[in-house]
């Protein structure tokens, strides 16, 4: 499918996306997620002189991974978990770089369901935080899930938005730990009848945990 659509001029002529924030590893490298909607897989825009250059990382591919999020683990690895734009049954994606983002391995998917952009984010006391639409039926729920192993698995979980008539959309989450400790999350919202915003939230992610 992707060499099918290498053959796209219009595809090849659409370019790469942002959606998700760049991350900065502690040798100063900083790492651009990228995605294309025409070749339906995603890369890493890399820089090691501060944003003054960047170059392409090999590609992140699999069944439509898109949209990535990247977190750190301790060993340095770094994991992408990124929207599901393939087949059924719509799943988060994940892949990793075990070379600091020059590389990665084909995606596989997750447990978790899913059919719209994901974040994740690493907190200062290691925990690991996720944020999503965790239904592959619309976008009327999002949960915020914690772990405390890296995310091997995901011990809490807590609905932040929820439409019982399944008429609403919350979606396009970003999240950041501020300084207080507290998760500042926005995303866009909406109830229908063409009325939308962008809503933020703060949360303690202690107060989940226990």
């Amino acid at each position: 499918m992707i060499k099918d659509a290498s053959k796209d001029l219009l595809k090849r002529s659409l370019g790469w996306m942002t959606r998700i924030h760049p991350i900065t590893l502690e040798s100063g490298r900083i790492l651009l997620p990228l995605y294309s909607d025409g070749f339906n897989f995603s890369m890493v825009a890399i820089s090691d002189d501060d944003g003054t250059s960047w170059r392409p990382s090999l590609p992140i591919v699999g069944r439509g991974p898109i949209q990535p999020s990247l977190a750190v683990k301790k060993n340095g690895n770094i994991v992408a978990y990124m929207r599901d734009s393939g087949d059924a049954p719509a799943r988060v994606h994940t892949s990793i770089s075990t070379d600091n983002g020059e590389s990665w391995s084909a995606s596989q998917k997750t447990d978790i369901p899913n059919e719209a952009s994901v974040e994740v984010c690493v907190l200062k006391d290691g925990i690991w935080a996720f944020f999503g639409n965790d239904i592959n039926d619309g976008r009327y729920q999002l949960s915020l899930y914690l772990s405390d192993d890296e995310g091997s698995t995901w011990k809490w979980k807590e609905l932040i938005e929820y439409d019982a008539d399944r008429r609403g959309s919350f979606s396009y989450p970003c999240m950041i730990q501020t300084s207080d400790g507290f998760l500042n999350i926005s995303y866009s919202y909406s109830l229908g009848e063409g009325k939308k915003t962008i809503k933020h939230v703060v949360i303690d992610p202690k107060k989940i945990a226990q």
